[in-house]
C-alpha cells in the first residue's frame, strides 16, 4: 500500500508542481515526480499501485490472483500470521504478498533473481518514501511560512515560525517529533 500512497502523492506533485515551481523547498518534489534518476523508482510505484495495490480502475481489471498462483511452485507457503492473536492489527497476509512480489518482480526482473528483484523493489520504494517524507515536509513548513500560518494557528501571537533544527533532525533526516516548525 505505501507504493501506492507514493504514486498517488507523485500524481499530486505533478499536478500543483507549475503553481509551486519557483519555490526552493519544491525542487526535491519536483525532482521525484520528473527527473530521470527517479524513473525506475516512479514505475516501480506505478506498476505495484496499478497491479497490486490498489486497482483504482486506471486499468482494466485483471486477474492478478490467478495469473501468480498458477505460476507458483508447489510448496508449503504460510497464509497468514501475527504477533498478538488479539489484535488483528498485527495479522500479516504472507502469501499475498508473496503472490504480489511475484507478480510485480516477473515485470522488472530483467535476468536478475526473484530474490534481487524483489530486494531492490523494497529498497528503492523505501528510500523514496523517505526522500519523499524529508521533501514534503521541507515543502509544508515553507508553505506554512509564506501564508504565515502561524497567525492562524496560535491567534494574535506574534511568533516567527522558526526552522527545525539541526539537533531535532532524526539519523534518516526526518524532523524529529519533538521538532518545531
Amino acid at each position: 500500500m505505501l507504493a501506492g500512497y507514493i504514486h498517488e502523492s507523485i500524481q499530486i506533485f505533478k499536478a500543483v508542481g507549475e503553481r509551486h515551481s519557483t519555490m526552493d523547498s519544491f525542487v526535491t518534489l519536483r525532482k521525484i515526480a520528473h527527473n530521470v534518476e527517479y524513473q525506475k523508482a516512479r514505475e516501480y510505484v506505478h506498476e505495484i499501485r496499478n497491479v497490486a495495490a490498489f486497482h483504482l480502475g486506471e486499468y482494466k481489471e485483471r486477474d492478478n490472483t490467478r495469473r501468480s498462483l498458477d505460476d507458483l511452485e508447489l510448496g508449503t507457503f504460510t497464509l497468514m500470521g501475527g504477533d498478538d492473536p488479539n489484535d488483528p492489527m498485527t495479522y500479516y497476509f504472507e502469501l499475498t504478498d508473496y503472490l504480489d512480489y511475484s507478480l510485480i518482480g516477473r515485470t522488472f526482473q530483467s535476468g536478475r533473481s526473484p530474490s534481487e528483484t524483489a530486494d531492490d523493489i523494497q529498497k528503492t520504494v523505501l528510500d523514496l518514501a523517505g526522500e519523499i517524507m524529508t521533501g514534503s515536509y521541507a515543502f509544508l513548513t515553507a508553505l506554512a511560512k509564506r501564508m504565515e500560518l502561524q497567525e492562524y494557528v496560535y491567534g494574535t501571537m506574534k511568533e516567527k515560525v522558526e526552522p527545525v533544527a539541526e539537533s531535532t533532525v532524526l539519523s534518516s533526516g526526518h524532523p524529529s517529533s519533538t521538532g518545531s516548525f
